[in-house]
């Protein structure tokens, strides 16, 4: 099942969980990225996403979990997660406000929402083809319409390795970017936590109202 998210006041998603490994996935791991990075800036953008097979984990207080069981809430995120948001460069920060698992044929991409709405952690873990990681995201971006890369920005080592992306303007002025960290492909693990995307949006500014002229009698 499909479902459009909208931005409603805060960064809310309305969406109900339903379980990823039972819906058939066709995306690649490139595309849920794209996914991730539209939905990290849904407050700055106010766009639509289609999650696609996903499942929300709600930032809940315990008496809701108690009285709805089966509702997915921030503690049953795994472990893997939970660190991942303790250590995060913007999760570490501020907290998770909501965690989004999007699905791919070849991976999943964690999406933490801070509880700030313009700060937004993403983690890519359980791929196979640790050598393609890299290669699979730069074809996705490449290819995307609201997102390029930012000239001379990319490196890495032995160890690792940075790509640095800015979300084409919008007209009205609001933008973004993304930090993207992986790590070299001796030491990516599909246990691990294989890239960390870390992005900021800024809204379009706002005009304040100019001062009423009084007339003079």
């Amino acid at each position: 099942m499909r479902r459009a998210v909208a931005l409603l006041g805060a960064i809310s998603l309305a969406v109900s969980t339903s379980a990823v490994a039972a819906q058939e996935v066709k995306r690649t791991i490139g595309e849920a990225t794209l996914t991730a990075l539209d939905v990290c800036t849904l407050s700055a953008f106010g766009n639509k996403v289609e999650l696609g097979p996903s499942q929300v984990f709600h930032n809940f207080p315990e008496v809701v979990k108690q009285r709805a069981p089966d509702l997915a809430t921030l503690k049953d995120v795994p472990a893997l997660i939970q660190r991942f948001i303790a250590t995060a460069e913007y999760s570490r920060q501020f907290g998770a406000s909501q965690v989004i698992l999007l699905g791919s044929s070849d991976g999943q991409v964690w999406v933490v929402q801070t509880r700030e709405q313009n700060l937004c952690s993403i983690a890519i873990t359980g791929v196979d083809n640790k050598d393609g990681i890299r290669q699979s995201l730069l074809n996705a971006i490449a290819a995307s319409e609201g997102w390029s890369f930012v000239v001379n920005s990319s490196s890495s080592n032995e160890f690792r390795w940075l790509e640095n992306l800015a979300a084409r303007e919008r007209p009205n002025g609001a933008r973004a970017s993304a930090k993207v960290e992986g790590l070299a492909s001796e030491f990516s693990s599909p246990e691990g936590i294989q890239v960390e995307l870390n992005v900021r949006s800024i809204p379009a500014p706002t005009v304040a109202d100019s001062p009423k002229k009084h007339e003079s009698n």
